[in-house]
């Protein structure tokens, strides 16, 4: 016999779905760099390209989110319209900036861009 009580789902879904605590979630910062900037070729951008990058937004995630994960989160919360629909993921590697391959997003977290902070 299966006891199919609709609240016991309910507080299912809900844990599931459940906000994490503000306190828990780290703050990114995203940028789009100029087609003009950018060595497609190469696959990278030379660290100087940072001086003409454009803003796109903040995104809010927990810092053990992966990068694939936070593809998702972008267009969640900045919109589609917001971001180009193919984007790649930079990191920094000597004096350029390279692209993240899509292996590498499925392994890279979102605590690998977060800034280094002191909590007091």
């Amino acid at each position: 016999m299966v006891d199919v009580n609709p609240v016991n789902e309910e507080i299912e879904e809900f844990q599931e779905n459940e906000r994490p605590p503000s306190e828990q979630l780290v703050e990114l910062h995203l940028y789009l760099v100029p087609k003009e900037k950018w060595l497609e070729k190469r696959k990278l951008a030379k660290n100087q390209a940072v001086d003409h990058t454009i803003s796109v937004g903040f995104v809010r995630v927990l810092p053990q989110t992966h990068l694939s994960d936070l593809r998702k989160e972008i267009n969640r919360q900045l919109g589609i319209d917001s971001v180009p629909q193919t984007f790649v993921f930079l990191r920094s590697v000597g004096r350029n900036f390279t692209q993240v391959r899509p292996k590498q997003e499925m392994e890279m977290k979102v605590k690998n861009y977060v800034p280094p902070f002191v909590s007091i």
